[in-house]
């Protein structure tokens, strides 16, 4: 968790920063669009307010012209005859003279009376409508409006004065003159007939056309959504919001006397300083949107950039100008995605010895050989594969893979090339192929293909050939078999007595005679009618468990076998058992070994358990706190294998060891003679100056036996003095020990 946080805790940060912005955005949308939605509904309601004097005014006007028809009606009551109506039509003639709306009701016209003059439409206006203001008419080229009055008494029971459309249409052109200071005025307002006929329009414009239709107008400046709106709104009145242009608009209708009046009022303008603070809020918000948008493709951009760079720095061997194992893994993966249906194998290329060459030839040298085997592995492949440097002399290579006999050919033909390499004089490159076959129907990732290639680079035995092709499949198949065939008889090969214990004796050479034994198992198995060797079932033991029970049986013929002798009155010396990590790890591990130990009253410091020293490193504090128990229980504590690669002076100053066993490393040739000497003697030195006895193992000549005596060894184990045997032969030995190891007499020869 911690290892993921510091590498993506920028990306996490910046992502929760941006989460946090985004909720508050968000609140402020929320309240800003609840907000908007209230100053839309005010404006709305001022704007319907505002149409409403317009209408008061327009109402104004019909309603006192309609005055104006009831007075005229009254000339006319009491009319009998037709004298009496020409009389009144003088009248009335007379009283509205000065109106100049008035459309004047001529009795004779040309010298014929009015009743054969054209009358029949003005007399149809008449009879088919009731008081009050009619639709607007068409006469002489003119539109106009009938005011009909009711007549009370008499011959005449209606009237009708028709005036031109002015009289109405003038008043609400003149109204935005004569309204009050605090009136707000639309963009543009019309007045209509109820069939949407414009009659009169107030806009700057000329928009709205007289005698265009109010629908199509609107049809050619608004959206199809708000163009619905305001179709509706003729219908049932009131205010809806709509866009023209950039702007938002409150448009308006109200019926009155038959004609309706539907006005534009800027939203802005309608409710003044708190919408364009709506508006100021918004771009704020906008803007800031945006900024957070750029502000996160930058850092998206950038830490791409970073990613990409790293990339590339990890994609090439900067010192071979080659892919890394990085950009390998990357590219198997997509040639494999592009070739579903071809068949691969990924090989790691191993020079073997790759260490002893730098130190041998420098690194410079090993350098220009890593290029040269570069170069005959770039030019080897074909489209669709690729190579990389790992590490260690070790290169990955990804090839199409028919059968094995044909990469074999390939790879063969390859090694020729290095193998020829020049630059080391009479030294012969070495290099073992680790093959793993692509399985097409299993899902792994290309890492776990190598990981499997490289569980098989060190499977082959020791040989003298200069190239090596291990399979994976093949070695796989030969351990599963091996496994199943060792897992499937440990349990009653143990029962049958086919594991056997040997010993193997030690030399204390300042003592000059034999310092005890170290206890070995060994597996006669029945069905081969041989031994196996350790390095076949040990390993397998251990990750199965039943190493338990091995080192158990070991420990327990031990104690067995010392109990006995000391009845006899045979020869005793100490001896030593090897314990494993799982063992070791059991938790009843010290209980066990000492009940077994009291069983058998084997004395105190008779016997040694041994440790390696992988375990020590790995499981330092628990084996500290397993050692001081053991001592205290009477066993004399070993660490095993000391030297192998490990912290080993932290494991000296942590553990309370009587013995430490140097491994058969020490006694290996390495580039140096002297600084191997140099090594050997400081750490024996170091041993022994902490108290503890110093062994060891893997004595084989006469040679290394000066060498340690020279060095103040004090005691050897291995083949110079005494092979592992059987404890008849063992017990012979002891009776017959005639050891001489200055010169060499009386060697067990090896079996």
């Amino acid at each position: 968790m911690i290892v993921f946080l510091k590498k993506h805790g920028a990306e996490i940060l910046f992502a929760v920063i941006i989460f946090v912005c985004l909720i508050f955005l968000f609140n402020i949308v929320v309240l800003l669009r609840q907000y908007s939605v209230g100053v839309d509904n005010q404006a709305k309601d001022n704007a319907e307010l505002y149409t409403f004097k317009q209408r008061l005014l327009v109402d104004y006007c019909v309603d006192d012209t309609l005055g104006t028809a009831d007075v005229a009606a009254g000339f006319f009551a009491d009319c009998e005859s037709d004298e009496d109506i020409f009389a009144a039509i003088d009248r009335v003639n007379a009283y509205l003279s000065g109106n100049k709306y008035f459309k004047q009701l001529r009795y004779i016209a040309d010298g014929e009376e009015y009743f054969r003059y054209n009358i029949a439409v003005e007399r149809n206006i008449i009879s088919d409508c009731d008081a009050g203001l009619t639709q607007p008419i068409r006469l002489d080229n003119q539109t106009c409006f009938a005011f009909i009055a009711s007549v009370p008494t008499g011959r005449v029971s209606k009237i009708g004065l028709i005036f031109n459309k002015s009289i109405v249409t003038d008043s609400f052109s003149d109204l935005y003159k004569t309204i009050e200071d605090k009136f707000v005025y639309p963009e543009f307002a019309v007045l209509c007939t109820l069939d949407g006929r414009i009659l009169q329009s107030v806009d700057e414009g000329e928009k709205f056309p007289i005698g265009a239709t109010f629908s199509d107008t609107y049809g050619t400046i608004l959206g199809d959504s708000d163009y619905r709106k305001t179709q509706a709104l003729f219908l049932k009145e009131g205010s809806e919001i709509v866009t023209y242009g950039s702007n938002k608009y409150v448009v308006t209708a109200l019926k009155s006397n038959g004609l309706v009046i539907s006005a534009f009022y800027n939203v802005n303008k309608i409710y003044g300083e708190g919408y364009e603070l709506i508006g100021s809020i918004w771009a704020t918000m906008i803007a800031f949107f945006l900024m957070m948008i750029t502000v996160a493709v930058s850092f998206i951009l950038n830490r791409r950039k970073i990613a990409k760079r790293i990339y590339e720095i990890g994609a090439i061997n900067p010192i071979l100008n080659c892919p890394t194992l990085l950009k390998f893994e990357r590219d198997t993966q997509e040639i494999l995605e592009r070739n579903k249906a071809t068949q691969f194998a990924i090989i790691v290329a191993k020079i073997n010895n790759f260490n002893f060459i730098m130190e041998k030839f420098g690194e410079y040298a090993s350098s220009d050989l890593l290029k040269y085997a570069r170069n005959m592995y770039k030019h080897a492949l074909v489209i669709d594969e690729t190579y990389a440097y790992i590490a260690d002399g070790e290169y990955a290579l990804l090839m199409h893979y028919k059968d094995k006999q044909a990469l074999i050919d390939r790879l063969n033909s390859v090694y020729l090339s290095i193998g020829n390499y020049s630059g080391f004089d009479d030294y012969k490159i070495k290099i073992t192929y680790s093959i793993y076959e692509v399985e097409q129907n299993v899902a792994q990732s290309v890492p776990r293909m190598i990981d499997k290639a490289m569980v098989v680079k060190d499977s082959s035995k020791e040989n003298k050939s200069l190239v090596t092709y291990n399979f994976y499949s093949d070695v796989l198949r030969s351990d599963f078999l091996k496994k199943a065939e060792i897992e499937g008889k440990m349990e009653s090969s143990l029962k049958n007595r086919e594991f056997w214990v040997f010993y193997q004796p030690k030399y204390n050479i300042v003592k000059k005679r034999m310092d005890g034994c170290e206890l070995l198992i060994r597996w006669f198995d029945s069905s081969i009618g041989d031994y196996r060797c350790p390095d076949e079932f040990m390993p397998l033991f251990e990750v199965n468990g039943f190493v338990v029970k091995i080192d158990r049986f070991v420990f327990y013929r031990a104690c067995e076998d010392i109990s006995q002798a000391i009845e006899k009155g045979q020869k005793v010396y100490p001896v030593s058992v090897n314990v494993s990590r799982v063992t070791a790890t059991q938790g009843d591990f010290v209980d066990y070994y000492a009940k077994i130990k009291k069983k058998f009253a084997v004395p105190d410091k008779f016997i040694t358990l041994e440790f390696t020293e992988s375990f020590a490193y790995e499981n330092n504090e628990y084996l500290a706190y397993t050692v001081k128990r053991l001592r205290q229980n009477g066993f004399n504590c070993s660490l095993d294998d000391f030297g192998t690669g490990y912290s080993s002076y932290n494991t000296l100053k942590a553990l309370e060891i009587d013995e430490i066993k140097l491994d058969k490393f020490f006694l290996t040739d390495g580039i140096s003679r002297q600084r191997d000497y140099m090594l050997l003697k400081s750490v024996i030195q170091l041993v022994k100056d902490m108290g503890m006895k110093v062994t060891q193992e893997g004595v084989e000549t006469q040679a290394d036996y000066y060498k340690l005596k020279k060095l103040g060894c004090e005691v050897i184990q291995g083949y110079y003095y005494a092979r592992p045997m059987k404890y008849t032969e063992y017990c012979k030995f002891l009776e017959n020990d005639d050891f001489d190891p200055e010169t060499g007499r009386g060697i067990v020869e090896k079996a």
